[in-house]
């Protein structure tokens, strides 16, 4: 459990982080918005979640590959490292993320690999679906199975618990031939090929929207910057969270990370 004095310290430093991506964005006329936890902590406190350790943002696929070239070109890589599938061999994820050198933020899940445990950003490409519902749906399926058995046998087993580990133990063998190069690899060809009229986070068909949430986006207000947040964001934070202004009870008001190991280098 992360103490508040740690907590302020971490979401110093996303923030820094955060307010660079805009300005990359921006500068390159990429479209991105806040996501998840940080779109919903932008709306409902104006910055962070005062418990939440995790900064999200999405861009459509097209600005999502282009920002990957931006960042290889101007990201600061004495402060940053841009990690993907293709930066980082042993990254297995559908998504990016930007670690924050001389950090450590290492999780359970993913402790076992050679990969860089800093604390990070995660980027999430939002990608297009087929407008026919049926269509939509086998999509997703053919997508979620691999997304599914590419975490089952890539996030460290001994991170889960009870019926998840045991459904992971049971992929893993299944697939056991599976290489997971191959699967991220199939999964993120199948990401890229749809038709245009509904969008889906990498994450699964749940997070199914329409195309207008990102189609325009608005300045909000978020610790003292001005990012960007769908202008229909209450249609988004509804799908997701449902009474998203509701706080969670005091119980609930926890970090979402399993940390193995933490430490903010050079600054102890």
């Amino acid at each position: 459990m992360l103490s508040k004095v740690e907590l302020t310290r971490i979401q110093a430093l996303q923030l820094e982080l955060l307010v660079e991506l805009d300005r990359l964005c921006r500068r390159h006329g990429l479209t991105y918005s806040l996501a998840y936890g940080t779109l919903l902590g932008a709306i409902r406190h104006g910055g962070f979640i005062p418990w939440d350790d995790d900064v999200d943002i999405m861009l459509p696929r097209a600005d999502y590959e282009r920002l990957r070239q931006v960042c290889a070109q101007e990201l600061d890589s004495k402060k940053y490292f841009y990690q993907s599938r293709q930066t980082d061999p042993e990254y297995h994820f559908l998504y990016d993320k930007i670690r924050i050198n001389n950090t450590l933020f290492k999780e359970a899940a993913l402790a076992p690999h050679a990969i860089h445990h800093g604390l990070y950003l995660d980027i999430f490409p939002v990608d297009f679906l087929p407008e026919n519902l049926w269509l939509r749906r086998w999509h997703s399926w053919r997508f979620q199975w691999r997304r599914n058995v590419l975490m089952a046998k890539y996030l460290n087993l001994k991170s889960r618990h009870g019926t998840k580990r045991l459904a992971a133990r049971g992929l893993r063998w299944l697939f056991k031939d599976y290489e997971l190069t191959a699967l991220a690899s199939e999964a993120e060809a199948l990401a890229r090929q749809s038709p245009v009229s509904a969008v889906c986070g990498i994450l699964g068909y749940q997070e199914v929207f329409s195309t207008q949430i990102l189609q325009e986006c608005v300045d909000w207000e978020f610790a003292g910057h001005k990012l960007a947040v769908p202008k229909k964001y209450a249609i988004l934070l509804k799908q997701l969270y449902g009474d998203y202004q509701t706080w969670p009870t005091d119980s609930e008001r926890q970090t979402c990370h399993d940390l193995v190991a933490y430490q903010l280098l050079g600054k102890e």
